[in-house]
């Protein structure tokens, strides 16, 4: 779960803090589904961390439990929809759809992750402590994220510049801020990005070391 929710966490905020840029990218149609993929994303994080409860039930032979649940799920989700559809029905289009959105994200967050939580907390022997050190650099990392997100927004620091380059830009500037702090906050990143780094190493230096006899043999040729 640590792993899921400090990859997952920090690029959805990531994809959120950009999304009037990315939807830019698609024309001035495509603008009304930033908000509702921002909505979207917060079901994406509340997933990131419930993702492992399923497989441990099912491990665990509660297979009933977890059919209920996901029965309980769909149909408090079928019964909102229709609700909010229904109440929505005459409202713009960008109401209607962020309606939807937040009807789902809303049951999940708050009907779903909570008892699956303390299921995992029940039959894991979890502690509520342990689950939210498991968080912490990830939410770390994605209030980086968000903070340079709004001071870019607030301070209006960058130049002029056409739409894909602004995202370019902001992305590195985001990014690069919620890596640096996640990074600086947990070990855990640190460790697999020494490893991942020094098997990027280890496979260039085998590359360069099989291409120098080649090269070697190509110029003893010529």
């Amino acid at each position: 779960m640590r792993i899921s929710a400090t990859v997952t966490i920090p690029l959805l905020t990531i994809v959120g803090a950009l999304a009037d840029d990315l939807f830019g990218l698609l024309g001035p149609r495509w603008a009304p589904a930033a908000g509702v993929l921002r909505i979207v994303i917060i079901m994406g994080m509340a997933k990131s961390i419930i993702l492992f409860a399923g497989p441990l039930l099912y491990a665990l032979g509660r297979t009933r439990l977890v059919a209920a649940l996901i029965w309980m799920l769909g149909g408090a989700t079928a019964i909102g929809m229709v609700a909010m559809g229904s109440l929505l029905r005459d409202a713009p289009v960008r109401t209607q759809i962020i309606g939807i959105a937040g009807v789902r994200t809303a049951l999940l967050v708050l009907l779903f992750a909570p008892p699956m939580i303390f299921l995992m907390r029940r039959l894991a022997g979890t502690t509520f402590r342990a689950l939210l050190a498991a968080v912490t650099p990830a939410i770390a990392a994605a209030s980086a994220a968000t903070i340079i997100s709004v001071l870019l927004n607030a301070a209006n620091v960058l130049p002029a510049m056409g739409p894909l380059l602004t995202v370019m830009v902001r992305g590195v500037l985001i990014g690069g801020a919620a890596a640096f702090v996640l990074l600086a906050v947990d070990p855990i990143s640190r460790t697999m990005m020494r490893t991942a780094a020094d098997e990027v190493l280890t496979h260039l230096r085998r590359a360069f070391s099989r291409a120098r006899p080649y090269n070697a043999k190509s110029m003893g040729g010529i």
